[in-house]
Parts: structure tokens; sequence; C-alpha cells
């Protein structure tokens, strides 16, 4: 059986179809169910010439940027395959290519060619010139013709990408002949596409095969076709590139207008009978200052058959009327089709502004009609056949509007992402660095240059050396330093004091990927759930939840709106949207959720996934302790990389590779009792069975080692031969196609080099284990040293070999061990054990991780999906059978770059920052029906001053406060006088905001909140009870600084369990006190970002005892524009007995 990349297998009854570069293949994807795959494989030998690679390169980017057309061939996957070393590219699978459809289904007609596939193929080119992509080899053979019918053009192997043209290895001698055109290179190369689309459209309605440019000169003047299209036909094959359309959408343009005025002359003139009203006729009289009616009819009858367009128009109060528009130049006619005249009566006139009128005809139905005043009797079959067409238009119409809404949906995503692949390409300048500190898993760089805001979570990387590399998440900036979290197992000790920090374009590319499959598979009803795309468009409603009755709830204390969204979520097929405002009990509802999910319906897979690692933390842990409390079974499991400092370390034993660890060791044990046992029934000794044991997995041990050492070196090798490529092609500007794609080789053969010395450091834990077992036996403890393979394997089977039925304890022996090597090494391996899982959580990105490619589920319970992008949230939705949505609307929506170059291309895309910001949990809200949405209202976290001011400032007084245990001893060391308390720079001569190098820091504030630990820490040793302080800013500069002044006065407050942060990190996070430094304090009036009222609203709403703002009150009472202070502001002065002010 011939298996590529662990995925395809190929079927051995069709093909090969064999290419100039490649030759193609049906496989079935086993991914998939079993479903049908192109699978295009390029030769490995032929791969190492240029032009091969460059061609598998192109083909891979156009098709990741085209595939989500409905007429551009589907990418399945791309990749290397291990086994034969071919690099490979599966496609959706189509029946026959168009040359061969046509044989078998002729259309020797322009109109019908072009009605049935020509229009698909040329939207699809157009498409991908708006992707700045151009094919540059169409023909009947790169189409492609599925069991529908449907036109999909694929082999993008020598396309060029326009936005991006490089000089280096070049495909432009590569064509094919007579589809491309004769010369090699113009100064127009946008006319390659419109050559070769001429060509195909020539060949296939004139039903005959063209060999060269004769025949093509030839077909175009004698195959039968409209004037107007062969006109242009012969234009677009003309031996002058000037000559031709100038590119694919001037071509597509000129056949559509072509098309439309020949489908004007084919129509037939309706004659249509009109009555005028007395009413219509002294309308226009008043309007045109007209002496009669004669004159006012003559000037109606002018208007209606100069330019018209009929529309519908408002209900009249007459029950049955159905009104219509009459658009005209200058009027809009009021109509009503007379069943007893049977004619239109105009019975209402209004002069209009031209410009909307004609705005108005372009959506209307516009007919070839000849409008005549009605005799006595009008015509009924004219308006049998008027009101017949005008149903049918609006029919069509919906239909199109139908289709236009579900494509500028997913077309809006795709516009998102693109601006984001943008945006990183902008973002592509080094960070200098010239000071390094390590903390933990982090390094503190100095940056040698001013640094904004804008850098915060981006993935970046060190180069060590020629080999190695540092990588990881820019945590925050205060404009001179730069924090990066580098995670587990990385040598930051290697990390030089000088250097830079690269854009690491490894992880965003990841991301992105996996967005574009999660995105592609909803648009085209490749995921679990094929209806989530009408879903997501309002074509299909989701069904009404139908709640349970016999509810028994494992939590004693839930209030009822937890009671009731749980209920209906129990009750849910579709979709469900749970609004959880600060502390009103997400975590415990989707407790509680899982709790009865998993005891109504044992078995079912849960997929628990949340934008934020803190989020989905704090729900599994609560899971896992009411499981353990309530006897509930649960096997779960988190994704994640072990070691990760992200994730909580109450879930480490849960994390998937010491899951995989813990059910090898269970299995091993269980194999070793069945060895045992079956020694036992067959006389023989346990002790030398042991010793035996020991040996064999001793020497396999050392084997191990000594294989994954060699591969180090071999890697490293490979490495180095890369790098001395690179340094030659670095000097050859010629080839910086070339140069490209062997920087790219490197970044994997680096990736495989760590992974590689990490195995071996595996190996030798591994051989150490087994070398300390096997001391553990007297017989063997002094002979461990000196033992070489050869005694190991004699003395095994001496060992082993001391009963009649040794031998054939040997082979279950091998076979053990053979079983063991194999048990647990690959991720497939990692998929079954999640497939026997009852819930998974990971984050929205990280459950697309191999392992759960083929992982489908029964429930998916996504949180802070206010955090997530809706492509981000699209990859755990592609996988289940249904949809719990939780989050707040007016929680801070996900990271838009608000730089100039970012904003920049976003416009460039069509992506407005609105729409940016705009989530799926924002889009559900807006197209879900009531009755599929539910609120949390009952706020638990904050004491009631707290959240009484939340709930008024951003929730509209909606929130029910119940918690009334105040902390008193925050008052009584004068450490807070209210629960909310606002400490006052107003007066301070030194209140204003300093910028330092991107970021705002403001010194007064800092020292004010100095000020106010001593005091809390006075309370905390009073309540003889530590106090959690959260120390938060909206910016990176003043949160280091207030870093440095907790770092070097902690001794001062031992009781105080300090954090600081942005207010952007800290959402879904909480502390008994709460510290919001406003930092921004000018005399212009200007905040930034913190205009926005999401933000201040998770600055607000994070403390449970006590809540202080630091700031400037006068300041922010004067801001311009936008003011969400202005409200709060008002409230506190209104709620005396609850808040406070304190002037510093």
């Amino acid at each position: 059986m011939n298996t590529f990349g662990d995925r395809f297998v190929v079927d051995p009854s069709w093909g090969p179809y064999l290419g100039e570069i490649s030759k193609v293949v049906r496989a079935v994807d086993l991914e998939n169910g079993l479903a049908k795959v192109a699978l295009k494989i390029f030769d490995k030998d032929a791969f190492q010439q240029n032009v091969v690679m460059e061609a598998f390169s192109r083909e891979c980017e156009s098709l990741e940027k085209l595939s989500s057309h409905d007429n551009i061939v589907s990418l399945i996957d791309l990749g290397r395959d291990a086994a034969s070393g071919c690099n490979y590219v599966a496609l959706e699978w189509c029946d026959a290519n168009l040359s061969e459809h046509l044989i078998k289904h002729p259309e020797p007609t322009w109109g019908g060619f072009y009605a049935r596939y020509g229009a698909d193929i040329l939207d699809a080119l157009r498409f991908a010139y708006s992707q700045d992509v151009l094919h540059r080899d169409i023909k009947p053979q790169n189409v492609l013709v599925d069991a529908n019918g449907r036109a999909c053009v694929t082999d993008f192997g020598i396309s060029k990408f326009r936005r991006y043209y490089k000089p280096g290895v070049t495909l432009i001698h590569f064509k094919s002949v007579p589809y491309a055109p004769p010369e090699d290179g113009s100064d127009f190369p946008d006319t390659r596409d419109v050559f070769s689309f001429a060509v195909l459209c020539l060949e296939c309605v004139g039903g005959v095969p063209l060999k060269d440019y004769d025949a093509v000169h030839t077909a175009s003047r004698k195959i039968d076709l409209p004037a107007e299209i062969r006109e242009i036909l012969i234009r677009c094959v003309n031996s002058d590139p000037a000559l031709r359309p100038a590119n694919i959408v001037v071509l597509a343009e000129e056949i559509e207008a072509a098309m439309a005025r020949a489908a004007t002359l084919g129509a037939v003139t309706r004659n249509v009978p009109v009555y005028l009203t007395q009413a219509a006729l002294e309308a226009m009289r008043a309007e045109r200052h007209l002496g009669s009616n004669e004159l006012a009819a003559q000037q109606i009858m002018n208007e209606l058959n100069e330019i018209c367009g009929i529309d519908e128009l408002d209900s009249s109060a007459v029950v049955g009327e159905h009104h219509l528009a009459l658009l005209t130049a200058e009027f809009r006619f009021r109509a009503v089709v007379d069943e007893t005249r049977q004619a239109l009566s105009i019975i209402g006139v209004s002069a209009q502004n031209p410009s909307r009128l004609e705005r108005q005809r372009d959506r209307a139905w516009q007919p070839l009609v000849q409008f005549n005043q009605a005799g006595y009797r009008g015509d009924s079959v004219a308006m049998d056949w008027l009101a017949s067409e005008f149903a049918e238009f609006l029919t069509n119409r919906k239909v199109q509007a139908s289709r236009l809404a579900e494509t500028e949906l997913f077309d809006r995503w795709s516009s998102t992402l693109r601006a984001k692949e943008g945006i990183q390409h902008l973002r592509k300048e080094p960070i200098h660095f010239s000071g390094v500190d390590i903390d933990g898993a982090r390094l503190i760089l100095k940056a040698r240059h001013n640094l904004g805001e804008a850098v915060t979570g981006q993935q970046r990387l060190i180069h060590l050396d020629a080999r190695n590399t540092v990588f990881g998440e820019i945590e925050r900036t205060d404009g001179e330093t730069v924090v990066l979290y580098c995670g587990p197992g990385q040598n930051l000790a290697a990390v030089p004091k000088e250097g830079q920090l690269e854009l690491d374009v490894r992880q965003s590319q990841i991301a992105l990927k996996r967005q574009i499959a999660a995105l592609d598979a909803v648009k085209f009803g490749r995921n679990t759930r094929p209806d989530l795309r009408d879903i997501l468009t309002g074509k299909k409603q989701p069904e009404t939840p139908r709640p349970p009755a016999d509810v028994e709830f494992f939590q004693s204390d839930l209030d009822d709106d937890k009671k009731n969204a749980v209920r209906a979520a129990l009750g849910t097929r579709d979709l469900l949207i749970v609004e959880g405002p600060p502390g009103t009990g997400k975590t415990k509802f989707i407790t509680e959720l899982v709790a009865q999910v998993l005891k109504r319906k044992p078995g079912s897979r849960i997929l628990l996934s949340s934008q934020t690692h803190v989020a989905l933390d704090h729900a599994l842990v609560n899971i896992e302790k009411l499981a353990k409390a309530k006897s509930i079974p649960l096997r779960a499991v988190r994704i994640a990389r072990r070691g990760d400092e992200k994730v909580s370390p109450e879930l480490n034993h849960l994390l998937l590779e010491y899951c995989v660890g813990q059910w090898l060791q269970d299995a091993m044990q269980r194999s070793e009792r069945f060895l045992f046992d079956w020694a036992a029934e067959h006389d023989i000794t346990s002790e030398h069975v042991l010793i035996g044991m020991a040996l064999a997995e001793l020497r396999f041990a050392g084997l191990r080692l000594h294989l994954s050492q060699e591969r180090v070196n071999a890697c490293r090798d490979e490495l180095l031969a890369l790098e001395e490529e690179r340094k030659e092609l670095s000097k050859d500007k010629a080839r910086g196609d070339e140069f490209r794609i062997l920087v790219a080789d490197i970044r994997l053969k680096q990736v495989e080099t760590t992974q590689a010395e990490e195995a071996v450091e595996v190996a030798r834990h591994t051989y150490q284990a087994a070398t300390d077992r096997a001391r553990g036996f007297p017989d063997l403890a002094d002979q461990i040293e000196t033992l070489s393979e050869k005694d190991m394997v004699e003395l095994e089977h001496d060992f082993i070999h001391h009963s009649e039925h040794g031998p054939q304890y040997q082979k279950l022996l091998v076979l053990a061990e053979e079983w063991r090597q194999r048990f647990g090494q690959s991720s497939d391996f990692h998929g079954a054990f999640i497939n026997d899982c009852d819930l998974i959580g990971g984050t929205c990105l990280g459950v697309a991780a191999h392992a759960l490619q083929s992982v489908e589920f029964d429930l998916c319970i996504i949180d802070e999906a206010s955090k997530a992008t809706p492509t981000e949230m699209l990859v755990p939705m592609a996988k289940s059978r249904k949809w719990i949505v939780v989050g707040d609307p007016n929680q801070l929506p996900p990271f838009v770059d608000d730089s100039l170059e970012a904003r920049r291309e976003l416009e460039r895309q069509g992506v407005g920052r609105d729409e940016a910001r705009r989530t799926l949990l924002d889009h559900f809200i807006e197209v879900a029906p009531r009755a599929n949405q539910v609120s949390l209202l009952t706020q638990h976290r904050m004491v009631k001053p707290i959240g009484d001011l939340v709930s008024a400032c951003f929730y509209k007084g909606t929130l029910n406060n119940v918690n009334e245990k105040l902390c008193p001893w925050l008052a009584k060391a004068f450490a807070l006088p209210k629960p909310v308390t606002w400490l006052n720079t107003a007066a301070n001569p030194r209140r204003v905001e300093q910028f330092h190098r991107g970021t705002y820091v403001n010194d007064t504030e800092v020292e004010a909140i100095e000020n106010l630990l001593l005091r809390l820490q006075l309370a905390a040793s009073k309540r003889k009870n530590k106090y959690s302080v959260a120390l938060l800013s909206g910016y990176g500069g003043q949160v280091a600084a207030l870093d440095r002044m907790a770092a070097a006065r902690r001794r001062q407050h031992p009781d105080l369990e300090i954090e600081t942060g942005t207010v952007d990190s800290y959402q879904g996070r909480e502390a008994d006190i709460a510290v919001y430094s406003i930092t921004r304090s000018n005399p212009e009036g200007k905040i930034g970002f913190l205009k926005e009222h999401e933000r201040l609203n998770v600055a607000l709403s994070r403390a449970k005892l006590g809540l202080v703002i630091v700031g400037d009150s006068v300041f922010c009472d004067s801001v311009t524009g936008r003011n969400p202070f202005a409200e709060v502001l008002f409230y506190m002065r209104g709620h005396p007995d609850d808040c406070a002010f304190v002037e510093v």
C-alpha cells in the first residue's frame, strides 16, 4: 500500500497522469472519510532543479491564497513525504479535465460554453488577479470539471505573484504552446492569461485541438462566434501584446458588456399599458407648471419611456394592494396593478434626487418595455407577463443577495487574514539589543531604539549560531527593555550580549494556516457540521433550545440565571450564546454544564477552548475538582507544551505528553505482568527473567542512544552544508527566490536539529535509568561497566534459556520490546488517546494540533469569546457538532495593530478598523435568535459598591450585585476610605505624563501607588491575612515602572501578593485589590487608546474587595472626543457612600 504523508493512500487503479514537471495520481484521504483526492507528486531527483522547486513553491503559495474561490481547486494538504522524500500537493478530486469532459458533453455554441464554463473560469482568473496572482498556464488540461459540472482552475505551478515580483529563478520560458503567447517576456505580463483564456475558448467552442499559433488565428476567424465576441478574442490573441486587453479584469468587463448588449438586442420589446389617474396628472402639472392634463400625460409617458426601473414600494393601507415604484431619470411614480383595467395605474408622482434615483435603478428591474396609455381595457397578457417576470426578478434578487451575503462574510474574513499577513511583512525590521538579563524562562533585553506598544505579542527569535536559535513571544516593552517569554527547554544562557530580535514568521504562519484551513473547511462544508456555514450567514436559523426539566444540579450555590443557562445549553442542538459580564460566574456555568453533559450522556467528547490560558485552566481546574467531589467519571487532557509557564501548574498532570506517558507506563506494566505470568506457567524463574529483561532493556537503550547521537551529527552536518550554501547564494542577488526557499529549509532543519538534540537527552536519561535498574541485581552490579554488547547478548541468552520454553519466551520478549519501541511514538497515537477522552482543553489555535486533526467533538464550549477573532474561533468550532459560545461583548476585543502602516494595509485589503475588531461573538449576538441567547447577570466577584459602579457605567445597570462582604480593614488602616477610591493627582504640579521611547510613564502615579502599598500592607497585617494586589496600566512603560518599584520595595510588604501587568493581559483574572494607573495627563486632553470603554471596563472589574483609580481627574473630565472616564467620575461623585476621592 503506497502511502504519502502518513495520510494519503494511492489508488493504483487510476493513472498516473504524467506532466512535464510532476505526476498526478488518485488517492484517498485517511483523515477525511476516504474521500478521493488528486495527489500531485514532484520527483525527488527533479526537485533538486531550481525550476521544479520554484514551481512547487509557487503552486503552494497560489493555492493557499486562492482556494477559497468556488472555481479554483481546493488545497487539502502539502508537504514532503518522509518515506520517499518527494514533495506533494493534495487537491480536491475532479472527475475529468475540460478537454475530456467536452468530448462527452460538447458545447458547440459560444453562449452555451460561456454560461456553463467560460464565465466561471474567467471569474476564477479575475479573483486570482485581485489577489496579485497570474496563472500563466491556462489551457483546457488545467481546468478540471467535477461530478456536478463545476469548472475548477488548477495547476498554478508557473504562476507569478505580481506584487512580490523578484528577479531570480524564473519559469518564463516554461510554457504550453499554443496556449501561452509567443513572446517569452514583455512589458505586458498581465496579458499572458488574456491570450491563454482566448485560446481555451476557441478550442472548446470549436471542438478541435489547436496545435500551433496558425491554428489559433484560423480558428478565431472561422469558428461560429457572435461578431462582438469574435472581435474581442481576435484582439486577445494578437501577436502584439500591447493590442490585447490590458489584463484579465479588463477582458472580463469587455465580454460581460458584449454579452449584456447581445441579450438586450435579442430581447423582445413588450408593450405595457398604463392608466394615469387624476391625482398623478395633477401632481405632474404642479411639478412642471403645465397648463393641461394632456401635457402632463405626455410628460409622464416621455419620462417612463426614456429610462425606467421597476421595484417594490411600501405597501399601502389597502389590504391586498401591491404598490410599485417606477424609477425614471427625475421622478418616482407610484403605481399599482389595476386588475379591473388590466393596466398599471399611476397613482402618485414625486420628484427625486437624480443621483438617488440612479442608485435605486441599479438594483431595480429594468425590462425592455414600451409604456402606452391604456384604452378602456388594457392588456391582460402583458400584465400577466409583467407580474410573472417581476416576481421572478425579485426571487432571483433575493437569491443573489443571499449568495452575496454568504460570500461577503467569508470574503471579509479572508481579507482580514490577508491583511494580517501583510502586516507581518511590515514587522520584519529586526529589534537590535545591547544587554541581556535572564529571569527564569524570560529574557530581559535592552533595546537600542525606541519601541512602541505594537510589538507586544509578536513572535521573535535570536540566532545563536548557524544552527541554533532562541525564540519566544514579546510579553511587554517599556520602550527601552523588551521582555521575551521563551518557554521551557531553551538555552537562554547562550544568548549573546548584543544581537537582534528577528520576526519569527514560523509561528504566525502556522497560526494563519490553521485559520485559513478552518475558514475553508466551514466555507466549503468540509467541517463536522457542514451547515455551520448557513448558521453563520443567517441562511439557517439555529434550532430553539429545549431545556430539560429534570436537572439535578451538582453545585448547590448556583443562582437562577446560571441554572437557566445550563438548562438552555443542555437543550441546545445547534448554538447557544451566553453573555457573562465580569464576576457573573462564567466558569461556574461551564463547570456545571460539563458535569451535566458527562452525567447525562456518558461517552460524549467535549472540547473546551479559549483564547486565553488563564480562563481555560481556571475552568479545567474547577471541572476536575467537581468531578472528583461528585464521583463523575472524567478523563481529561490539556493540549499544550510540557513546561509552558502559561499553563497552570495544577494541570501539569493533564498535559497530553504526561497523560500519554502514564498510559504508556500502565501498558508497559500490564505487558510485564503478562510475561511474568507466562513465565510462572512454564517453570521459568522470575529472577532470571528480570535479569534477562534488564539486560535487554539496557542493550536497547544503548542502541537508541547511539542512533540518536548519529541523527544529531547528521542534522548538524546537513545544517552546516545549508549554511555554506546560503553564504554562496547571498552573494548572487539574481537568485533571490532560491535564497528565500533555502532560508526556509534552514529554519526547518534548525527545528529538526533541536528536536534531535532533545531526543538525545531523552535517550541518555533512558539509558541511565536502564543502567540503574540493571545495577539493582546483585548478579550484575559489579559487571555492568565492563559488559560489552556481545557479553550482554550472551548473558541475556543464558538467563532466559534456563528452561526449555526459553526460546519461545525470548520471542515474546523481542515482540514486547518492538511493541514498546513503537507504542506511543507517533502523533496518531496521541490522536487515539484523545479519542478516548471525555474533555479536551486547548486554546483556539492549539486545538488545531496534528493530534486532533481527525478528532470530532459532540460539544464545543468557547470561553472568553470576545478575545478571539472570527477565524480563530472557527478552528475549534469546525471540529464540533454543537457550540456554546461564552463571552462578554463589552470586554476587550482581539488586539488590532493601530500603527499607520497597519491601518494602510487594512485599508488596502478593504477591511475597516471596526471590522478588524469585530468578533464572532458580536456577529452571533446580531444574527442569532433571542431564544438562542442567554445572559448571566448575578455578579458575585466584586463587592457591591464596585459591582454597582461597573454595572452603571458599562452594563446599563443590569447587574444584580449580591456580594456585600466588605473588608473593614481597608478603611481602618486608612488604606482605602471607600471600596472605590480615586487617588487624585490633579493638584500635583508633577502630574503630567512622560513620553519615553515609544510608551508613556507617569512617575507621580508610581509614587502614589508606592505609598498606597504601605497602607495596604498595614491593613493586611491587621487583618492577619494576605491581599492579592494587581497593579495595572494601559501602557507597558508604566507597568515596567510599577514592576521595578514593587520589586525594590518587596520586603516592605510581605503580606501583599503583588502582580503587575497591562490591562489587556489581565483580562479574565482577578485580585483582592486592583490598582489602575491611568498614566495619561496632558494639556491637550489626549488619552490615545484609553478612550476605548472596553479597556476601562476590564481595568475596573478585576477587583474583589477594593478598587483604586490613580490619576488626574480634572484631565479625565476634560478629555477631547470619546471619554469613558466621564461616566465613571459622574457616578463616583453621585455615590459618596461607596466612592471617595483622595488628593495626592
